[in-house]
């Protein structure tokens, strides 16, 4: 869920370019980046979007996948 939709801001191409971003990051890395399904509920997980400052990459992932982030 994109920060818009979870703070019930105004939609705008910006949600899709996060989706876009978050399935990009999953499909590389197997995982969400901020939502961890066995400890996040919606509450924990709203806090994360409304603190998040800036996303580094994993390291673990190429340098081709970090500049097509």
């Amino acid at each position: 869920m994109a920060p818009e939709v979870a703070f019930e801001y105004e939609y705008t191409k910006s949600v899709d370019v996060w989706a876009t971003g978050i399935i990009m990051h999953y499909v590389i890395t197997g995982k969400h980046p901020f939502y961890d399904k066995e400890s996040d509920g919606t509450a924990s997980f709203k806090k994360k979007l409304k603190d998040l400052k800036k996303v580094e990459p994993v390291e673990k992932i190429s340098w081709v996948a970090k500049n097509l982030f």
